[in-house]
Parts: C-alpha cells; structure tokens; sequence
C-alpha cells in the first residue's frame, strides 16, 4: 500500500525533530537577543563625585522613670552588740576596699628614718702629690707678643723647689729680650707649701730683681730690690705667688679660699672665688678643669687659674692683668709629672 505525500513529509520532519527543534530554539535566542541593549561600563579617568550630606542623629528619648514607690515603715532596730576596739587589722578584716584604699606606708626618706648605713660610700682617701711635674705653656702678651713658658716643680725629700722660664718668641723678641726667671724653694707640711724663699728676674737685667725671704723662727718677711730693703710681719700660711700655684696639690680649691701671698713687691691678702666647673679646650684635648679667680680689693688687677681636676689640680691655664694694664695669658700645651706610676698624660 501506497503513502500520501502528506505521510511522506511527515515521517522525514520526524526524522530530522531534533535538528528543527534546536533551529528553533537558536532562533528564538537570536531574536531575543537582537532586541537587548548592552553597555560595557565606562573605565575612563573622569572623577566620579559623590554626594552625601550629615544629618545629626535624634536625641534619645529618656526612659519614664519608675513610679515611685511608698516609703515603708522603719522597723523596730535590735540592740547593736558592743563594738571591738577599733584597730588597724580589725577595720581591714571588716572592711576589705578600706584595705585596699589604705595608703602605704611611707618610705624611709619620706618618714624621716635614716637609710643603712652600710649602702653609704666612703669617701675616697686623698692621693698623694707627685714627686714631680713639667708644664709647658703658650703665652700672649695683652697687646703685643707671645711666648713660651716652661714651669717645674720638685720634691727632694720634703723640700721642694719651683722654676720658671718665659720668653718671647717670634717678633716679640724684637721688643722683649732675655729671659723672666721665678724660683721658689721651701719645706713640704701637712698644710702644703712653706716657701723659705722667693725672687724674680730678668736673665739680661740681673740688677732688675725682686727677692722675698721667709724667717719663720722670727716671724717676719723681707722684702728686696737693688734699692731697698723691707720687713714685715710673717703670717702663717703666707706663699708667694709661685708657690701659690702648687699648693692646690696638698689642699683642694675649695678647701681654702683665703691666702696672704706676696709677689717681693707687697704682702697682700687675697680671696678666692670660685667660678664654675669648665671643659678647658687646649692641645692635649679637652681638659676637666675648676675655675677660680682672686680679688685683692683692687679692681684694676686681676688673676684666674683653671685647674685640671684629673691632674692634681696642677694649673693649666692662667691669666694675670696688672694695675698698668699689662698681662699675660698661659694656656698648657705639655705636662709630664710623676704620679706615683699612674696613668701618664
């Protein structure tokens, strides 16, 4: 028996009704998605502005308070029992925070009660002086010049002796010729230096001297010159003003501050200021130094000395003003000293 067309078409849609379907359903798609709009975002650098604007939060609305409630009748108190003796340890038990409020105790230095005495640190003993010392200076003249100075000091079994060189160098000796010479010489006591004599001169000018003898027995000082001859009364502790410079060795700066030193010109009484402790800068580096400075009443004259606290306050740097104004400045530039086989400088 024979198909109809119609049959015919309809058994070959059947075979291919997966094909026409899923043509179908890609059309259908395509369709859809022909009608959509689509827009990428926009990555360009244009700035994007936000807006936003603060509003204060409302306040809060307080909780109604509870009604009150009535006040209910006080009720009849049993009779308390009688209290301990009120101490320390009881109000701590019966009071735990009391206890912890408490203040503490006060420390010994707050209470007045001194510390142990065995944390106290001794102080340290006095070291002796040096049998010996060598100092170099660099000297400038107020005004004009400069020079050289060499100072040293000696102990040959308790009697010392101190000297002096200064001279000009460089165009200075164009106008200062020879050399200043100062000796002193005496015995060494437990109060420092007892000088028996002092004298000053000028190494080309021998008729220019000045001499002081020191008569302890007697009591007196004697003052020369080439023209004349004075005495006065000797006091005790009087120095001339070398020996002066050493003496801090046995006695601490501010030990004593007050002396009666003479120059061979006049005997004078002299006190000591001190002035402040200083870093000395000078060409073995920065030297610990005390600085003090002299007043005789006269204020046209005028001496400090800066001592090297780490060199048995050997003077490292001086300066003298006379009444005429004329004076001299002395700044370390070498010393060498005996001290005892300690550290050299």
């Amino acid at each position: 028996m024979n198909a109809t067309p119609q049959e015919n078409l309809l058994k070959r849609l059947y075979r291919f009704r997966w094909l026409i379907a899923f043509s179908i359903s890609l059309l259908l798609h395509l369709a859809l998605l022909g009608s959509a709009r689509l827009e990428w975002p926009d990555m360009s650098n244009s700035p994007v502005i936000l807006e936003a604007e603060l509003t204060p939060l409302p306040k809060p609305v307080p909780p109604h308070p509870p009604p009150a409630k009535p006040a209910a009748s006080p009720k009849p108190q049993a009779a308390a029992p009688r209290a301990a003796p009120s101490t320390p340890e009881t109000n701590a038990l019966a009071s735990p925070s009391a206890a912890v409020r408490a203040a503490p105790e006060p420390l010994p230095f707050e209470s007045g009660v001194d510390l142990d005495q065995s944390y106290q640190f001794e102080p340290s003993a006095v070291l002796p002086a040096p049998k010996w010392v060598e100092t170099e200076y660099e000297v400038k003249r107020t005004g004009f010049g400069s020079g050289r100075a060499r100072y040293r000091y000696q102990n040959d079994n308790g009697n010392y002796l101190i000297q002096s060189e200064m001279e000009a160098s460089g165009l200075a000796t164009l106008a200062f010729s020879g050399k200043r010479i100062e000796k002193s010489m005496g015995t060494i006591t437990p109060q420092g230096l007892k000088p028996s004599q002092y004298r000053y001169e000028i190494s080309n000018k021998q008729e220019r001297f000045l001499q002081a003898d020191f008569d302890w027995n007697a009591g007196r000082i004697f003052l020369k010159n080439s023209k004349e001859e004075n005495s006065f009364a000797l006091e005790n502790g009087t120095l001339d003003v070398l020996s002066f410079l050493y003496q801090f060795m046995f006695v601490g700066p501010l030990d004593e501050m007050h002396y009666t030193i003479t120059n061979a010109r006049t005997v004078r009484q002299y006190e000591y200021h001190f002035i402040a402790e200083e870093k000395l800068s000078s060409k073995l580096g920065e030297l610990n130094t005390i600085h003090i400075a002299k007043s005789s009443g006269d204020p046209d004259e005028k001496t400090e000395v800066w001592l090297a606290s780490d060199y048995r306050y050997i003077p490292v740097k001086i300066i003298k003003i006379a009444k005429d104004g004329t004076g001299f400045e002395f700044l370390v530039t070498r010393i060498n000293a005996d001290f005892n086989h300690e550290h050299q400088p």
